[in-house]
């Protein structure tokens, strides 16, 4: 399963493209480690990303047999809180999806996350707003 390779310790590198055409940079750590005899994983990003200070996001992952789907529950500093649900594109690549509401207005995030190696990860967000894009984000993950 692809969220067992998640686990360990990551440098972390997020570029934030917004509609306006600002462009934010960010660095820090992601720690990840097993939960659940091996069912799930647990993981914690710290970043600090210019304009914003300070971004804490913590994760639960999944496998939901049933549905043969992955859960990514997140909750950020930003006080966004989502169930993403996904699925395997194929062998190294992880695609979510989450609909909802955002300060009121229909939202959504589509979320790719691609294994280059056994070493680095890299991620692709796109967030929409009442059926525009609010902003992407770039993610680029390292095992220390």
């Amino acid at each position: 399963m692809l969220i067992d390779k998640l686990v360990g310790t990551w440098d972390v590198e997020m570029t934030v493209k917004l509609v306006d055409g600002a462009i934010l940079r960010g660095k820090g750590k992601l720690k990840a480690q097993e939960i659940v005899d091996g069912f799930g994983v647990r993981t914690e990003m710290d970043l600090d990303v210019e304009g914003l200070g300070k971004y804490v996001e913590q994760d639960l992952w999944g496998y939901q047999r049933w549905e043969k789907k992955v859960h990514l529950y997140s909750i950020t500093t930003t006080a966004a809180v989502h169930d993403h649900a996904g699925n395997w594109k194929d062998d190294n690549t992880l695609v979510f999806h989450w609909e909802g509401l955002n300060e009121g207005k229909p939202s959504a995030e589509d979320l790719t996350l691609k294994w280059v190696s056994a070493d680095e990860i890299t991620g692709h967000e796109v967030d929409i707003a009442n059926g525009e894009v609010e902003m992407e984000i770039d993610y680029i993950f390292k095992r220390k």
